[in-house]
């Protein structure tokens, strides 16, 4: 199995009006390939479905620590 580490970084960071200001960076190959960068706005009643989302994803693909 390949590491995944420098693979894709994810970020949000939350106001206190609620809205989250996201961003993120994935590598192709990884630490010196492509390198694709993105931001985007939402804000928190998107979260619940994100972090459902987000679990089942890791049901499929589990993370080992």
């Amino acid at each position: 199995m390949k590491n995944l580490d420098s693979f894709i970084h994810f970020e949000g960071v939350m106001n206190k009006l609620g809205h989250i200001d996201w961003s993120g960076e994935t590598w192709y190959p990884a630490g010196s390939g492509a390198v694709l960068t993105f931001e985007f706005v939402s804000n928190q009643s998107y979260l619940e479905n994100l972090i459902k989302e987000l679990e089942d994803i890791i049901k499929i693909y589990p993370v080992n620590r």
